[in-house]
């Protein structure tokens, strides 16, 4: 995920997966982070029960702000 403003270090930030583009309206399911920078989160995105897409990516930062929703294509095997 590349953005802005994510902060330095993950603390209490989350990367979550929703099946709705807008934040809270839909299931979201916290994903594994495995690597936070300022710009850039590197998460290994896990669709579990959703079915096919479209799916959305979600990061909330230490100051608890929410980004606004990256659309995510996923295959289902």
């Amino acid at each position: 995920v590349a953005g802005t403003d994510f902060g330095s270090s993950q603390g209490a930030g989350d990367v979550e997966l929703s099946d709705n583009s807008s934040y809270g309206a839909g299931t979201l399911v916290s994903q594994t982070i495995t690597s936070w920078g300022a710009t850039s989160i590197t998460v290994t995105v896990d669709a579990g029960s959703f079915g096919p897409g479209p799916l959305y990516l979600f990061v909330t930062n230490n100051d608890g702000n929410t980004s606004p929703a990256s659309a995510v294509k996923t295959a289902k095997t």
